[in-house]
């Protein structure tokens, strides 16, 4: 093919600009702007697509490397394949999944995570344990075997249920690549989730004895004395872990009795009664962290890390006789509740589990907020009677 540009023409034209496009044959043009910037490009002239690709600026880009350029994409035509659309592939096969994960919690993570919490936590998943392993993997080099050998092998056996949260996460992470382009299939759709485990149905409710020894045992151990008041708290509150743990002090109404939450996991605002001893429990907590907003602090002042009871509450397991989760402390208030002869309705509302409908409508809107605060008031002071150790305790620091 005969070229019409020359290298003199184009210097010529960075020298003194004229606006307008140059041909140079082969669908390859040299555009001169009204501002005087010089700019190779080519046209795409395919059946169902007209378009422009811009390969680059003068005098970084020179004529010669323009042409080899405009050459190779003319190649790409002649297969029928769109340039425009091979460059852009051919970038994102680049992008490695560290890469992906910014993107993915910067634009999609917030339009499934609507709390703040339930969002730190997503984040603190995809960073940790996916980034943190496998985040300098390119795309397209991602697959079933390195999933298996990065992510499942070195924990399977050591917690399999986080496994499997974590290659869900990845899934979703990795949908979103195919969302937008990135990539044609998923690669963590072949990893089979059932295989790696099996959910177990928790059925862990403590016994009267139980209770006694675990709050007894807590309270004459050595440790911060806000973490002997959490695991009090959890237990006669009925509330989650992260709704008390990133409380401040703005939620707790001392006035009347009310701990505010104003968003959880079912997305909508709740207010817990208070009993006398749990109000108690914060006026301590207050006295303690009056300095800092959050009821709760960490070694740095900060919101402590949502692991922290969970790795506190280890060491009880040796005084008990079966092992436990904090959420298990929820079913126990259930079940202790249920026992006593509260109703079932009036328990699933201090568990802040909503009732929906066939049609997925929330079925009940009442609150039963003076009749949760009546039977909050009851099942605090069955578990203050279990743990003498609990005022002995109390008595000797305030």
């Amino acid at each position: 093919m005969k070229h019409i540009l020359k290298s003199t023409d184009v210097d010529r034209l960075y020298k003194k600009p004229v606006a307008g496009n140059y041909s140079d044959g082969g669908y390859l043009y040299l555009v001169v702007s009204a501002k005087g910037v010089l700019s190779f490009r080519y046209r795409v002239n395919l059946e169902n697509a007209k378009n422009w690709i811009t390969i680059g600026r003068y005098p970084a880009v020179t004529l010669a490397y323009a042409r080899e350029k405009a050459l190779e994409y003319s190649k790409l035509v002649a297969q029928g394949i769109n340039p425009k659309e091979y460059i852009e592939r051919q970038k994102s096969l680049s992008i490695t999944v560290a890469k992906l994960a910014e993107e993915y919690i910067a634009h999609q993570a917030p339009l499934v995570r609507k709390s703040e919490d339930s969002l730190a936590q997503l984040t603190r998943c995809i960073n940790n344990e996916i980034v943190a392993r496998i985040g300098n993997i390119k795309l397209n080099e991602l697959t079933s075997e390195v999933i298996h050998k990065k992510l499942i092998q070195p924990k399977i056996k050591i917690s399999p249920a986080a496994v499997k949260r974590n290659i869900i996460t990845l899934k979703q992470v990795v949908k979103y690549a195919y969302e937008i382009g990135y990539i044609n299939s998923n690669p963590v759709d072949r990893v089979n989730i059932s295989t790696l485990y099996q959910d177990k149905v928790r059925e862990r409710a403590l016994s009267y004895p139980e209770i006694s020894l675990l709050l007894n045992t807590i309270y004459k151990a050595n440790i911060r004395t806000q973490w002997k008041i959490a695991i009090h708290l959890l237990l006669i509150l009925l509330v989650r872990k992260n709704e008390l743990l990133q409380a401040t002090w703005d939620q707790i109404d001392f006035e009347n009795k009310l701990f505010h939450i104003p968003v959880n996991k079912t997305n909508k605002p709740t207010k817990v009664p208070l009993s006398d001893n749990a109000l108690k429990l914060f006026k301590i907590l207050r006295e303690l962290n009056s300095e800092s907003e959050s009821v709760f602090t960490g070694k740095t002042s900060k919101s402590p890390c949502h692991n922290t009871l969970n790795n506190m509450i280890r060491f009880t397991e040796t005084v008990l006789n079966e092992s436990f989760t904090i959420h298990d402390l929820r079913r126990t208030g259930a079940t202790k509740l249920q026992e006593l002869g509260f109703d079932m309705i009036i328990i699933e509302a201090a568990l802040n589990h909503e009732f929906r409908n066939k049609s997925g409508l929330s079925y009940f809107k009442h609150d039963y907020l003076e009749e949760r605060r009546e039977m909050l008031e009851v099942w605090s002071n069955k578990i203050e009677e279990l743990i003498p150790e609990y005022n002995n305790y109390l008595s000797t620091v305030y």
